[in-house]
């Protein structure tokens, strides 16, 4: 039950209220997306979800007869127990220092995925439905750069200390 919830969420991007809200007649099959309402997104403006071919399959296979395509199925409260039972069985669940792993943490898997990828900052603030690129940039910017690893470790060339054992 809270697989299909997941995958939608790492797949679009999506807020757990965009998801829990989203109307059948929102996802649009023929166009690969999913146009949300000004009523369900956190800056209350109208948003494209791009429809990837897995999430299409995903959402099909729900095969919910009702207005809804999750909450037809589950209800808010149902969800966030699964929730909590997840976190208590994952190893990185509940990390030592107090931080928890949050559903929204998905949305920031997904866009530190994207950028991985080599998608454009911009790309990942449209799919993201970020009004402003500054809050893309202010939470991925600084982690969108794996090359950076391969080319901090040239300081071995630069510095070349013997090996301790």
């Amino acid at each position: 039950m809270l697989c299909n919830v997941i995958i939608i969420a790492l797949l679009s991007g999506m807020r757990r209220g965009e998801i829990y809200s989203l109307e059948w007649s929102e996802v649009q099959f023929n166009y690969n997306r999913i146009l949300l309402s000004e009523t369900k997104t956190k800056g209350k403006r109208s948003g494209l979800v791009p429809v990837s071919p897995v999430l299409q399959e995903v959402l099909k296979s729900l095969d919910v007869k009702g207005k809804y395509v999750v909450a037809d199925l589950y209800t808010m409260d149902q969800l966030r127990k699964q929730w909590g039972k997840l976190i208590k069985i994952l190893p990185f669940g509940h990390i030592k220092n107090g931080t928890n792993f949050r559903f929204h943490d998905l949305r920031h898997l997904t866009a530190q995925t994207l950028l991985n990828e080599g998608l454009d900052m911009t790309d990942v603030q449209h799919i993201l439905r970020h009004q402003h690129i500054t809050t893309t940039q202010a939470r991925y910017a600084q982690f969108s750069r794996p090359d950076l690893i391969e080319k901090g470790a040239r300081i071995d060339n630069i510095l070349p200390f013997k090996r301790v054992i």
